[in-house]
């Protein structure tokens, strides 16, 4: 019983000393960034961010634009949904606005 407890205890110093070791290298990291000029911590605050943001917002216009391959594509986008047919193919119930359209030529 008493080994059990030494070693928890031991256990429990390690953890906490592991605690303090994390801890320490980022008071470490505060006090770099603190010492820095005022321009470099404008730019490591909101530079770094609002660049980020624009990268994000770049990728997102580049892959939202490769979809948008035509301008067929863009008219017949609402044109899609589900027709369910029974087993002598006729419609049995549409619907997320599937309809089908018949061009009648005058």
């Amino acid at each position: 019983m008493r080994g059990m407890v030494n070693s928890r205890f031991f256990a429990y110093l390690y953890y906490n000393y592991a605690q303090m070791k994390r801890f320490y290298w980022w008071h470490q990291r505060l006090r770099s960034i603190r010492r820095m000029p005022r321009r470099k911590q404008l730019l490591l605050f909101i530079g770094i961010p609002v660049a980020v943001l624009a990268i994000i917002a770049i990728i997102t216009t580049v892959v939202f634009a490769a979809s948008l391959s035509s301008k067929e594509n863009i008219m017949n986008r609402n044109k899609t949904g589900v027709t369910l047919l029974d087993r002598n193919g006729k419609v049995s119930y549409e619907f997320h606005n599937a309809h089908t359209l018949s061009l009648i030529h005058i």
